[in-house]
């Protein structure tokens, strides 16, 4: 009865289709949309996504910048390590040659910063986006990608 019920629906939703036969033939082909549509979902995912995520893969190398000392907004000093994650698109001559540029883009983000900026978790993780924001601005995409993933503090950032 639940079936002559559900044949029904469809019937008068496809504009009263003649016969029981007209509802099954929707709900087949309606079936059949959503199976075609999630099966192309699926191929893209296979064939474009899948293959971006391994573009987009951080590469093991990572390069010290070794520990420096930067003056704060607020006059404070801080002194930090930091090393960039390097993605397999990277030229690490490249970044080599624009290390001046680079320093200079962290001399900046790290100027802007106070310290009580700094002395929190949430400045750190600011100063870190900054800086990789800047950094592959600098460095340019290469293969349509960014060349530095990730920035890390080496050792813990010391406010003075």
């Amino acid at each position: 009865m639940d079936t002559d019920l559900l044949d029904q629906a469809f019937m008068q939703g496809a504009g009263g289709s003649s016969g029981a036969g007209g509802g099954r033939r929707m709900a087949a082909i309606i079936l059949l949309v959503v199976l075609v549509l999630g099966a192309g979902g699926l191929a893209y995912w296979f064939v474009v996504a899948k293959h971006h995520a391994k573009t987009v893969l951080t590469d093991t190398t990572t390069m010290g910048l070794g520990t420096q000392t930067y003056e704060l907004a607020d006059g404070h000093y801080l002194q930090v390590g930091l090393s960039l994650q390097l993605t397999n698109v990277s030229d690490s001559a490249e970044i080599t040659k624009d290390m001046p540029r680079i320093d200079n883009a962290i001399v900046f983000a790290f100027g802007a910063m106070t310290s009580t900026q700094m002395e929190s978790n949430a400045g750190k993780q600011l100063a870190r986006t900054t800086i990789l924001h800047d950094v592959n601005q600098i460095l340019g995409l290469r293969s349509g990608l960014p060349q530095v993933a990730q920035v890390y503090y080496v050792g813990a950032p010391l406010v003075q």
